[in-house]
């Protein structure tokens, strides 16, 4: 086929209108092919876009792309001499940070969550009571009877927290004024602070015992349901029962009982309530004789859980 130029120089159309044909034909090749190389380069970034919102149909086009990476980079790997200068080993690092961390987190949303971490999302944090711990009664190493007020508020406002209940005990020593009379104060409130002992002894870390008396322990129970809280009960009691109380190392043992009166705490409660029931059945206890047990659900009248 003859061209343009040739065209010209054998004599047909005029020489101008040849060299301008022959310039468009050459502005048009460029052209296109200008248009060919820029829509080959973003013809990936379109496909990605178009695919964004379905991960099922974009992944194959990552896939594929990573794996064009890496054959590169094991082909250039492969090369005998790798004279990169610094500038371009710099690229290939932030290259390399970039492309770790994007899979790092890509991989990371892909993992189905624990269900630790379900239940710690959908479960509220639970905070335990804030102890007042201050007024110290120091021979018995316990808060003092100043404090029950300030404790039974940081119980009730624990309850206020969602789905929580607590449980309140108030052990009494039996017979405290006979061994006043037959041993003295000192050696009746050293049998007083043995039954303490026993109490802390029984307790799980969050719970509380303090002095609500001459002769009586209040203990605060959080996170205890009425189950658990009787249980707790009847096993002090149980502990108290065949214990060993001794005013010395080597004298005879002393026999002590205790009366204790048990109640059920919920977030309709408030303080007085939660004590006027922990006393009543106390009262209950006492009336029956010693080593009793009377537990109040919170709704009915107390009742007798365990007997001598």
């Amino acid at each position: 086929m003859l061209t343009p130029i040739v065209l010209a120089q054998a004599g047909g159309p005029s020489t101008l209108l040849v060299l301008a044909l022959s310039m468009g034909i050459m502005a048009a090749t460029l052209v296109g092919f200008g248009f060919g190389y820029w829509l080959g380069r973003n013809e990936l970034r379109w496909q990605l876009n178009r695919l964004a919102k379905d991960a099922a149909k974009l992944l194959p086009k990552v896939i594929g792309q990573l794996d064009a990476a890496e054959q590169a980079c094991r082909r250039l790997q492969a090369l005998p001499r790798l004279n990169l200068s610094s500038q371009q080993t710099s690229q290939l690092e932030k290259k390399q940070t970039g492309l770790i961390d994007s899979l790092g987190q890509l991989l990371k949303r892909l993992q189905p969550e624990s269900q630790e971490s379900k239940q710690s999302a959908a479960e509220p944090v639970i905070s335990l009571p804030r102890w007042n711990r201050e007024q110290l009664d120091y021979a018995l190493d316990m808060p003092e009877p100043a404090s029950i007020r300030k404790n039974l508020n940081a119980l009730v406002d624990y309850l206020n927290q969602p789905g929580q209940t607590a449980g309140l005990l108030l052990l009494k020593m039996n017979k405290a004024e006979t061994f006043k009379e037959r041993f003295g104060p000192s050696s009746a409130e050293d049998l007083f602070k043995q039954l303490g002992n026993l109490a802390k002894a029984a307790l799980r870390e969050g719970d509380l015992v303090s002095r609500f008396d001459d002769n009586t322990f209040c203990i605060m129970l959080p996170a205890t349901d009425l189950k658990a809280g009787t249980e707790f009960a009847h096993q002090l009691r149980h502990t108290i029962r065949h214990g060993s109380f001794r005013l010395k190392a080597n004298d005879s043992e002393v026999l002590l009982t205790a009366s204790l009166g048990y109640t059920f705490c919920s977030s309709t409660d408030t303080a007085e309530l939660i004590l006027s029931r922990a006393l009543k059945s106390l009262k209950y206890s006492e009336s029956k004789g010693r080593n009793q047990l009377f537990v109040h659900s919170g709704s009915s009248e107390p009742r007798c859980v365990v007997t001598p």
